[in-house]
């Protein structure tokens, strides 16, 4: 097969003119640097990421405002007061749980079981508010009042006040009340092993209602909470 060499022109052949420069209508600076802006904004991202991110930090964390700004300011403090269990002294007016026969639980407060007796001079001769039994007492700030008419300002137990407080083989302290047989009271306090931590004190007043009692005779009976039958 014969290949026909194509004549070319001699004018073009000669020709070095710029390509560019044959578009009319354009300025020359302004189109370079439009090229220029295309080609970093195609190339720049690439270069950024080869380089780690541009030379990025991590994320910024935001500044807190004023309402989330932390610390915190905690007060607090403990009462304890100890003592033994052979002294005490009259409270007036105390304020506290009334001890009427039953079960109880101690808060974490510092807190006084009033328990009614009877005295006679400075011996407790009856347990009025029968056998109460107490959880979680804490010693070192929970206490015993003894409410009752005529109660000695200053009082310990054991010997001549018909008040004995001693450990059991359980771990309990246990608190007996009088001597009168038909008319004695406990108080036993779960978990608290050292009977001379507690601490016992008197408040001459009167005695409350004590539990409430319902009459079994009138036929069935729904019990409520802290009753006596």
């Amino acid at each position: 097969m014969k290949i026909h060499n194509l004549p070319i022109l001699d004018k073009q052949l000669e020709s070095n003119e710029d390509p560019i420069s044959k578009i009319k209508n354009v300025d020359r600076e302004t189109l370079d640097r439009k090229i220029f802006g295309y080609t970093s904004a195609l190339t720049l991202p690439l270069i950024l990421a080869a380089c780690g991110g541009g030379g990025g930090g991590g994320a910024v964390s935001p500044t807190p405002d004023s309402g989330s700004g932390g610390g915190s300011s905690s007060g607090g403090g403990s009462s304890s007061g100890g003592g033994s269990s052979s002294g005490g002294g009259s409270s007036s007016g105390a304020a506290g749980t009334q001890a009427n026969a039953g079960y109880y639980t101690a808060t974490a407060d510092a807190d006084n079981y009033l328990y009614d007796v009877t005295f006679s001079g400075s011996a407790v001769i009856s347990g009025d508010d029968g056998n109460v039994i107490i959880t979680d007492f804490d010693a070192a700030s929970d206490s015993i009042t003894l409410r009752g008419s005529g109660a000695p300002s200053e009082f310990s137990s054991g010997g001549s006040s018909n008040v004995d407080v001693a450990s059991n083989i359980d771990g309990d302290t246990v608190i007996t009340l009088g001597n009168d047989n038909d008319k004695t009271g406990s108080i036993t306090l779960k978990g608290v092993s050292d009977s001379s931590s507690v601490v016992i004190n008197t408040e001459d007043g009167a005695a409350d209602d004590g539990a409430p009692k319902i009459d079994l005779s009138s036929g069935t009976i729904t019990a409520a909470a802290a009753e006596k039958f």
